[in-house]
């Protein structure tokens, strides 16, 4: 969130970089319009360099940069020139259920509920596969 900290309610406008790569990030819109982005990066060293370029449009800023560890085999990156880009990560659990992240996914990734959920909750006493042999891990 951009939160007009330099008083000129223009949301800064600039480019972010993954090692050489250009990330594809959504900016703020206005003052109180918050973003996140989300990439998966497949890294052949024990670091990841991140930039941000002044394109002349404001100070670039991020507010939070948060890494995680994951498992290869839970989205198949092969090597190091390929990335994944969050398009949409919703869960299907009772709207009252809100936002689900670490403890109940692994990986911290953000689940968001569904909107107005029409479904009826099923439970079963019967054990569920999750596959977790090909890595896989739902909330």
């Amino acid at each position: 969130m951009y939160g007009n900290y330099d008083g000129l309610n223009m949301p800064p406008q600039f480019d972010a970089y993954v090692g050489v790569n250009l990330w594809n990030i959504q900016l703020p819109t206005n003052a109180y319009h918050d973003t996140l982005n989300e990439i998966l990066v497949f890294t052949t060293m024990d670091y990841i360099s991140v930039c941000l370029v002044n394109t002349g449009n404001g100070t670039p800023f991020i507010s939070t940069l948060e890494l995680r560890h994951l498992n290869n085999l839970t989205y198949q990156i092969v090597n190091e020139y390929q990335s994944l880009e969050l398009f949409n990560r919703k869960h299907f659990q009772p709207t009252s259920s809100g936002i689900i992240r670490y403890p109940d996914d692994a990986y911290d990734r953000i689940w968001s509920p569904w909107g107005d959920n029409p479904w009826i909750p099923i439970n079963t006493s019967s054990s569920i596969n999750l596959r977790e042999d090909i890595g896989y891990q739902p909330p």
